[in-house]
């Protein structure tokens, strides 16, 4: 009985033993082994993704400018727009007053009052006077060759203006090459106010022949000149009022984009730049990515997914070219889907928009994990994993080296020109490896 007592101590102390020794065995194993992830390689076709910055940018504009009476000024009082703001015809965009309104005001009237009280003294003096058909006649032909002179002289400064502007020269058949279409209609209109000199010279010249006595032409001239006085006078006090309101609220002359605001509060104009700038009518604002280092080649019609908050927008590359700065770019349309995806087109013009653009290889390959593929150069390879079962029915892995021809690399995935689909591989292990080594795989 004691016997057997000590035997079955025995065979526990055994079975003890042996189970330590497994244990050590198993946890030295596993301290030691390279652990790594298996990757299996699929068939497919390789997509690169290309993400570029842009912003709002306006490629087709209209500057809006006030024209002001010479000497003139407004105060901007109030800007009520801000680039990126979608306005309709009709909205205020800018609120000013007229500098000095009031004196501007009072001094029109003042000079108004002085023409009137002159051409009354004249009319007073002459009360005697008896005026022919044919003076009058004169005097009317006087009139309007003098108001066509003053106007062929008005529109030859605009033309000349224009002309010297582009170092060109005025002549009297045709136009000067290189003309653009606002100087061409400047010289149509200065010829057409010469034709029209012209024929009011031609019926001055008719009225001329019958004569006017001293006295009564004084009386005429005198009158005349005050008459136009009172005229000037009074087209001034118009266009000072029209002026004031027109200033009091700038309105939008159509629906747009505000593009640029050139003023703010408190600041001066006196109608020599543009208040502002509005898209082009018809014309649209656009994302522009800028394509400086980029080699891939983008072309009109690519889709393009524009970032959001949520899954993003999908849009189409309108055109490439170059931007103000010569930098090379590539724009993209705006629709009713990315204004809605951002709230405003304001809210898009804040901050630089990400834009991810897809290229997928012609043709299909092998696909696996970059961090799988080692080496560079053309020595390149892979460590595929090998499974085996030892006696007692565990698994083991082992490595063999594959050299690999790698195609092209993209966004973390290798496309290689060796069939490796049928092949488990190991990467991301957690220190060095070599072929014919075991590994373990990471704990699920």
């Amino acid at each position: 009985m004691k016997l057997k007592k000590i035997a079955l101590r025995g065979l526990i102390g055994v079975a003890v033993l042996v189970a330590l020794c497994m244990f050590f065995s198993g946890t030295i194993e596993n301290i030691t082994t390279p652990k790594v992830k298996l990757a299996k390689p699929s068939r497919g076709k390789l997509v690169e993704k290309l993400e570029l910055n842009a912003a709002l940018a306006y490629p087709d504009v209209e500057e809006m400018r006030l024209s002001l009476p010479a000497g003139q000024t407004l105060t901007i009082n109030r800007v009520n727009v801000r680039p990126g703001y979608a306005v309709k015809a009709g909205d205020v965009v800018l609120e000013a007053s007229v500098t000095g309104c009031e004196a501007a005001a009072e001094q029109a009237q003042s000079e108004y009052d002085a023409a009137l009280d002159a051409l009354m003294e004249i009319d007073r003096k002459g009360e005697g006077l008896t005026l022919r058909r044919s003076d009058q006649a004169y005097a009317d032909a006087y009139a309007a060759l003098r108001a066509a002179a003053r106007e062929t002289a008005r529109k030859k400064t605009e033309m000349d203006v224009l002309l010297r502007e582009e170092k060109l020269s005025y002549t009297d058949s045709g136009y000067p090459g290189g003309a653009d279409e606002t100087t061409i209609a400047a010289i149509d209109a200065y010829r057409a106010a010469l034709s029209t000199q012209d024929e009011a010279q031609a019926d001055f010249n008719r009225a001329a022949r019958y004569g006017v006595d001293d006295a009564v032409w004084s009386y005429i001239s005198e009158r005349q000149s005050a008459q136009e006085k009172l005229t000037d006078c009074a087209e001034k006090l118009v266009e000072l009022e029209e002026l004031r309101r027109s200033a009091a609220a700038i309105r939008a002359p159509r629906d747009g984009v505000i593009a640029e605001v050139n003023l703010k509060q408190g600041d001066s104009y006196d109608g020599s730049a543009a208040l502002y700038t509005l898209t082009a009518e018809g014309a649209s604002p656009v994302l522009r990515a800028d394509l400086t280092g980029v080699d891939r080649a983008i072309a009109e019609g690519m889709d393009v997914t524009i970032a959001t908050d949520g899954e993003g927008v999908a849009a189409k590359v309108t055109s490439l070219g170059f931007s103000e700065g010569g930098m090379r770019c590539a724009d993209v349309a705006v629709t009713d889907a990315v204004v809605k995806a951002f709230g405003s087109l304001y809210s898009l013009s804040l901050s630089p928009v990400k834009l991810t653009i897809l290229f997928k290889s012609a043709e299909s390959s092998c696909l696996l994990p970059a961090s799988a593929v080692r080496g560079s150069g053309d020595k390149r390879y892979v460590y595929a994993v090998n499974e085996r079962t030892t006696t007692f029915g565990k698994k083991k892995l082992s490595l063999s080296k594959m050299d690999v021809t790698v195609i092209a690399e993209a966004d973390g995935v290798a496309s290689i020109q060796e069939d490796l689909s049928y092949y488990q591989l190991a990467y991301m292990e957690d220190r060095p490896l070599r072929d014919g080594a075991d590994v373990m795989e990471y704990a699920q």
